[in-house]
């Protein structure tokens, strides 16, 4: 006797294997197995590919997509070595934009900085298929096709690539946001992004305590305020926890330097302006945590990273 049953995806046979003596009784039970699998799963697949029909990016295991109407974006994929990832990534997204939530911040800052908001994270009938709901974040200016990518360790860069996006270096970046009309008093609409920039990367490391690894910075549409574009640290699959350095008060700023340089996102020094201001804006947020926490334990590890940051 056969028969099927459905557990966490998974359609499982059951059966009086001991009176399958021959290796073809038992190869057409795992073809029944193969034959159930194969007509349910993906059926959810399906629909979430007609609600979500655009494809906005593709990575080695799965793809980015969207629609025109709910300013959402997903994450899908259907390899199985993918969803246990796409989990933490969701997990990790989460601690970050919580960490964000959680503090007072300037005037004006949430409209122009954001770290991603996460939404939902679930798997469908099919075992291999997860989805990973998001906040969209629409190209800038308006009409672009792709997002674009800041790499401000490079003086100049101007690279489309439809799965990265369009790679965009300092000099480039500072072209399209100084162009516009001052909105700050003291700083350039540039100098304020890079000073944006410094204070989103403390919340990750200092607030939400991952180190940042692989992370990307994206320029896109802001829906609010008065300046119409924001920035968004983004890209959680590879970071690492390091909470338990900061409870055991034993950071390692080297590691520290080492993630918030990687892939040369980070201002260098020879740009004198951007990376003071990115500086500024990150010992600032450490200023902030020491006087709401009564220490100067963030300001140190902020200080003593910046003394090593130049060497990455």
């Amino acid at each position: 006797m056969v028969f099927l049953f459905k557990r966490k995806g998974w359609y499982v046979v059951m059966g009086n294997f001991l009176g399958c003596k021959s290796f073809a009784k038992v190869s057409i039970l795992l073809l029944i197995l193969g034959v159930f699998t194969y007509l349910f799963s993906g059926i959810n697949l399906k629909k979430v590919r007609k609600d979500y029909p655009i494809v906005i990016g593709k990575g080695g295991r799965g793809e980015i997509r969207t629609n025109k109407d709910d300013g959402i974006a997903i994450k899908v994929s259907v390899f199985s070595d993918a969803c246990g990832d796409y989990k933490d990534e969701f997990d990790d997204q989460e601690k970050v934009y919580k960490a964000y939530k959680s503090l007072k911040h300037p005037k004006g800052f949430k409209e122009r900085a954001t770290m991603l908001k996460p939404y939902e994270y679930s798997e469908g009938s099919d075992p291999y298929f997860c989805v990973f709901k998001m906040e969209r974040l629409k190209p800038y200016p308006k009409g672009s096709k792709l997002l674009r990518n800041l790499v401000l360790g490079e003086e100049s860069l101007d690279k489309k690539d439809k799965d990265k996006g369009h790679m965009t270096g300092l000099k480039q970046a500072k072209k399209i946001i100084d162009k516009l009309p001052r909105y700050f008093k003291d700083k350039s609409n540039m100098e304020q992004l890079c000073y944006d920039f410094g204070r989103l990367a403390a919340i990750m490391q200092l607030v939400a305590k991952v180190d940042g690894y692989d992370y990307e910075l994206i320029l896109s549409q802001s829906s609010s305020g008065d300046i119409p574009y924001k920035i968004s640290i983004i890209d959680f699959d590879k970071v690492n926890s390091i909470k338990n350095e900061f409870k055991e008060k034993s950071v390692d700023v080297d590691k520290l330097a080492e993630c918030l340089a990687d892939m040369n996102i980070t201002p260098k020094p020879t740009s004198k302006s951007c990376y003071n201001y990115f500086k500024q804006g990150y010992l600032d947020l450490a200023k902030q945590l020491d006087k709401e926490k009564g220490t100067t334990f963030y300001s140190k590890v902020a200080t003593e990273l910046f003394e090593v940051l130049p060497d990455f």
